[in-house]
């Protein structure tokens, strides 16, 4: 209260809360999970039918090619909603991931495959990133095999 004010000069001040920003589109999309494939689906394809059929990559009577490849082409994955069973060991899964990562992915990491709760290894756990980063090899068991079909199709 000012000097020389009465109290009927006075207003109430309201407190709606904190300033909320709503989300712009932009944003939510930056949220959505996806690992940000950059090439050719045909590529794509081509490549995770041969490593499925030459490397064993995965399972297919728990999970087929086609399942593999509509997870890494979508663009706004749902954690869990698709189960990958990988039919090969953690390193040579690792050394795939690298090989696609670097022709064809912008997001295709170790910790994205972890937040997807899609990925499941050989036993049956669900892939981490903590896992990952521990199967480095310099020399997979079916390192030759993956190099040539990633060769063959560039």
């Amino acid at each position: 209260m000012e000097l020389g004010e009465t109290k009927s000069d006075i207003h109430p001040i309201y407190y709606d809360g904190p300033k909320t920003k709503t989300a712009d589109k932009k944003e939510t999309a930056s949220k959505r999970l996806s690992f940000g494939f950059t090439g050719k689906q045909v590529k794509l394809k081509t490549i995770i039918n041969t490593l499925c059929t030459k490397v064993d990559l995965l399972k297919e009577d728990k999970s087929p090619a086609d399942l593999l490849i509509q997870l890494l082409l979508s663009k706004d994955i749902t954690p869990g909603k698709i189960a990958i069973y990988l039919d090969c060991d953690n390193k040579n899964f690792r050394y795939i991931i690298e090989k696609l990562a670097s022709d064809y992915f912008d997001n295709l990491t170790f910790i994205n495959i972890e937040h997807s709760q899609s990925f499941f290894s050989k036993k049956g756990h669900p892939i981490k990133s903590n896992n990952l980063s521990k199967a480095v090899s310099h020399n997979p068991k079916s390192k030759t095999e993956i190099d040539k079909i990633f060769n063959q199709l560039q």
